[in-house]
């Protein structure tokens, strides 16, 4: 039973709480100041951190994804968080220490020391994605450049080097020996 209360109230803080402003200290946070951050967090704890920032007015969400888990005589339906370790947060940087003293919060993702926020549009993405309804699981995340295998299709494992392009990806087969190469379009 108390299993069953908290994964209802994970799903209830997963959903994105638009109507939130928040407050520190009895002073508004400022909307254009409020930008978007990831926080690197004790995944064991992520449900009871998204509770946490509610109360104390912060708009937050992880996404979460139901895994099956199969044991030796049963399967199971899990909701587990599709970015273990990670709670997305909109703030004010100048209201940053109830978020950071929160229990589980271990940082704000940055650069040298220095938190990075994400592009509003990528959350917009994500949030989309959690409202569809859509299947949805995690994913690599592969830049220009990266080195990858196919594994559908008629050129399933065919290693290559990822090339993105207005028209399309397209997959480099190099010949490193020659120096030549093929592009592929793949999906």
């Amino acid at each position: 039973e108390v299993i069953l209360v908290l994964r209802e109230a994970i799903l209830a803080a997963s959903v994105v709480t638009m109507f939130v402003v928040g407050s520190v200290d009895g002073r508004e946070q400022v909307s254009e100041r409020r930008q978007w951050f990831a926080l690197c967090v004790n995944p064991k704890l992520t449900g009871p951190i998204l509770i946490a920032f509610k109360n104390k007015g912060f708009e937050s969400f992880t996404p979460f994804q139901t895994i099956v888990r199969k044991g030796r005589s049963q399967t199971s339906e899990v909701v587990v968080p599709a970015f273990p370790g990670y709670v997305f947060v909109r703030l004010d940087l100048r209201f940053r220490l109830p978020v950071l003293m929160t229990p589980g919060v271990r940082s704000i993702v940055g650069y040298g020391g220095q938190p990075a926020p994400i592009d509003d549009e990528e959350i917009d993405a994500l949030t989309r994605v959690i409202r569809s309804g859509l299947p949805a699981e995690p994913s690599p995340f592969l830049r220009n450049g990266d080195r990858v295998q196919l594994i559908d299709g008629p050129l399933a494992g065919v290693t290559g080097v990822l090339l993105r392009q207005k028209s399309g990806n397209r997959v480099l087969v190099q010949v490193s020996l020659i120096s030549q190469a093929l592009a592929v379009e793949v999906e």
